[in-house]
């Protein structure tokens, strides 16, 4: 188990000239904050709690945290080195439980949580389509499908009825949303949750994993593809070109036009008339910022590899961010292909 989890994390290496292995740390520190130049709204907002869930079978884990989880966790957490630990937000792990968990901790958290503060909800898990689609006008609960909370890993994910005890649908988030969130969904046919809303008139910002994923890519031994651009686009670029081994020159030219994309990103998306408002109030804090940019990065990356061919292939969010306003701009391109230049993949990308 610790060696399955060990080689999904390390699946690249980056060595030095003398062939020694650089150690690579992915939590927050200043060079990736991505500061705003003043406050972007009056009353700026704060990460304070998180509830990070896992529920994907045959995922890498160690005992009950799976890779994305992990992967997640470590995002969530300042570098004691360069920042005070003091403010990360505090973490909830819940590792494949029941629906009922995962609202028993979303309403102690709400009891908790002070006034100008976001709760970050984090699902990874497989969603499953109901076999009773279209049923009655009046059920409470009308969308299509929802996330199966699995307590075994040889279960059937083909269909489900509506009324599976195990299954999470997007109407029983609805009641927590009283307060600023951010809710991110990684699995296929993830769009069932394109109809959460802010139904207390809270912001709320909900980032969806595409709903398919080339074959070629697609493997759960190395965890989910949208949670490995949240922890590390660099990474995860070096996953879609195939790329196992880098030096550490690459991975320094690499992360710097990274890190200046990102910078872009938050310009464009900050002076942009047509954001929603829910985004900007959100990006006031350094976590949830980097979130929404590293998402932003990796809609624009993958529209423009080869192997990602219609809007199935994309990461989507609600509300909308837009399309080529964000994504189609030509610097944020021509950064893109500078990466896969340096990474000698250019044949993978282009520009659409």
């Amino acid at each position: 188990e610790v060696t399955t989890f060990r080689n999904a994390l390390c699946h690249l290496s980056v060595t030095r000239v003398d062939t020694s292995a650089v150690v690579l740390s992915h939590r927050l520190v200043r060079e990736n904050m991505v500061l705003p130049d003043l406050t972007l709204s009056p009353n700026p907002l704060k990460l304070q709690y998180a509830v990070i869930v896992g529920t994907k079978i045959n995922q890498p884990k160690i005992t009950e945290l799976s890779i994305d989880m992990y992967r997640m966790g470590s995002l969530l957490e300042r570098n004691p080195k360069c920042l005070s630990p003091i403010n990360n937000p505090v973490k909830q792990y819940l590792y494949k439980p029941c629906p009922t968990d995962l609202m028993c901790c979303l309403a102690e958290i709400g009891s908790m949580l002070p006034k100008q503060s976001i709760q970050l909800i984090y699902l990874s898990g497989n969603n499953v389509a109901y076999c009773d689609r279209g049923g009655s006008s009046q059920a409470a609960y009308t969308s299509d499908g929802g996330v199966h909370f699995a307590h075994k890993d040889a279960i059937d994910l083909k269909l489900s009825s509506r009324y599976a005890p195990e299954l999470l649908h997007s109407e029983d988030i609805n009641p927590f949303l009283r307060f600023p969130t951010l809710l991110i969904v990684e699995g296929e046919n993830r769009s069932f949750f394109n109809t959460t809303c802010p139904v207390f008139r809270q912001p709320v910002v909900v980032l969806l994993s595409p709903k398919l994923i080339p074959h070629t890519l697609k493997s759960e031994k190395l965890g989910s593809l949208m949670t490995l651009f949240l922890h590390c686009p660099m990474m995860a670029i070096c996953l879609l070109c195939n790329i196992e081994h880098i030096t550490d020159m690459q991975w320094r030219q690499g992360l710097t036009i990274v890190n200046s994309l990102l910078v872009e990103l938050l310009t464009v998306i900050s002076s942009s008339k047509n954001i929603h408002s829910h985004f900007i109030q959100l990006l006031d804090d350094p976590f949830v910022r980097l979130i929404i940019l590293r998402y932003s990065l990796c809609v624009a990356v993958l529209q423009m590899h080869t192997a990602f061919k219609t809007e199935e292939y994309y990461p989507t969010s609600v509300p909308s961010m837009g399309g080529s306003e964000v994504f189609g701009k030509a610097s944020i391109k021509r950064g893109i292909l500078d990466i896969a230049n340096i990474l000698e993949s250019m044949v993978l990308f282009s520009d659409p």
